[in-house]
């Protein structure tokens, strides 16, 4: 059988985060017609090929084919009509330091693309990631090498938090942060960077984690 020809490509060779990859991927296949096909470029990267098939199998948008194409690998993916998922994630971000922000957002990101209703509360120190004009910096000693990390890190893929928080409220999650967190980093309400951040406390936040099928502290 011959395989359909694409709508549309997507070039995401240099790329080696497959957050950033996918979201491009979600975007692209909402301006597609059911039964049509996206083709996806990436690197040759094992971990790059193990998320895309299992964002593929988790989210119904059947892998139709997957070749090598001159050092990347060509992927064909048809926009399937999905059913939407029942299952919840909710997240507690208490930090603002540039690489202990990787996974709890990461994992936030990855969960929402693969249809995972997500809630984040950012409390502590975290909720200077909601702060226009927020910059991550490293820990302690390493903090004079925080430009080279966050190039480094861009480089690779990753986005800037604000970004990923973006992506996450575009993709249907759900957004808190902490008031007295906001008070004692003195973060005012007019500084937030959202428009849609529900602020509150434990007691607002613990109706997520009560419906949540996954939860995560960091």
């Amino acid at each position: 059988m011959s395989l359909p020809t694409p709508v549309r490509t997507l070039d995401a060779r240099g790329i080696q985060i497959s957050t950033h990859i996918l979201f491009d991927v979600v975007e692209a296949l909402e301006s597609l017609q059911i039964g049509d096909a996206l083709e996806v470029v990436t690197d040759d990267f094992t971990a790059l090929d193990a998320d895309i098939r299992s964002w593929a199998s988790i989210t119904g948008h059947p892998l139709i084919d997957a070749e090598p194409a001159g050092g990347a690998i060509r992927y064909l993916i048809r926009k399937a009509e999905c059913a939407p998922t029942v299952h919840r994630m909710a997240v507690v971000i208490s930090t603002d330091e540039l690489t202990d922000l990787l996974s709890p957002l990461g994992f936030s990101l990855a969960a929402a693309l693969e249809g995972l209703h997500v809630a984040v509360f950012f409390q502590g120190s975290g909720v200077r990631v909601l702060e226009r004009g927020f910059v991550p910096r490293l820990r302690g000693w390493q903090r004079l090498f925080s430009g080279t990390a966050r190039r480094r890190l861009e480089k690779a893929g990753h986005d800037h938090p604000q970004e990923k928080v973006r992506e996450l409220l575009e993709l249907g999650g759900t957004v808190y942060a902490c008031g007295p967190s906001l008070q004692r980093f003195q973060v005012l309400e007019d500084m937030l960077a959202f428009d849609d951040v529900v602020i509150g406390e434990y007691v607002t936040f613990v109706n997520e984690l009560d419906g949540a099928d996954i939860t995560m502290y960091c």
